[in-house]
């Protein structure tokens, strides 16, 4: 993995299909923690990197010129989303990919996703442990529940919710920030055929 800093990466943006089912896969994230916003993982786009709602479109190397304003209120946030190509419902349905959900603690917004196995998991962003290392993406809530209805986790701070969102079948356009080897893609592009069995019937 290396930051990208190829310039006709950067110009051109490259498309993003949707998955039906995610495998829930922690470890696979753990060499690109710092890289990578609660975002990028809930849409499963790992070279996405540090992207935030609204800026799948934004070139990078913008990021000093550009500045980033707080996604205060729902409306910006969902606003920000469909700028981004997603679609947006107010309850999560079998759509063309997986399904995920934005909350809101009036300041900054937390993604979820619904995992294959029925779960949501999220990135906890900047979250260390004493020892210095980064925490995994995970599945349980802040009372270490397994988040199996998001609506009854215990979110902490993030309270709001915002709305749940998918990528529609023609897929989302977005600027590689990372570059990542075919390699280590592998652990973010297979789901079994049971898993996505799974997810095509899974009911809230």
């Amino acid at each position: 993995m290396e930051l990208n800093e190829n310039f006709e990466e950067q110009v051109r943006p490259r498309r993003h299909r949707p998955q039906i089912a995610v495998r829930f896969n922690p470890h696979a994230w753990r060499p690109i923690f710092d890289n990578v916003s609660g975002y990028a993982y809930a849409l499963n786009i790992p070279q996405a990197g540090d992207v935030r709602p609204g800026e799948l479109l934004q070139k990078p190397g913008l990021e000093g010129i550009v500045e980033r304003r707080p996604s205060t209120s729902p409306s910006d946030l969902q606003a920000r989303l469909r700028a981004d190509g997603l679609n947006l419902f107010d309850f999560p349905i079998a759509g063309n990919g997986h399904v995920i959900a934005i909350f809101s603690n009036g300041k900054k917004e937390r993604a979820f996703r619904q995992d294959s196995n029925g779960f949501w998991s999220y990135l906890p962003e900047g979250e260390r442990m004493r020892c210095g290392k980064p925490f995994l993406p995970r599945q349980y809530d802040e009372s270490q529940k397994p988040m199996k209805d998001i609506f009854k986790a215990n979110l902490g701070d993030y309270k709001q919710f915002v709305t749940f969102a998918s990528t529609p079948y023609a897929g989302v356009s977005y600027y590689k920030r990372l570059t990542l080897t075919n390699e280590a893609l592998q652990p973010f592009c297979r789901a079994t055929p049971a898993e996505i069995k799974l997810a095509r019937h899974l009911t809230y």
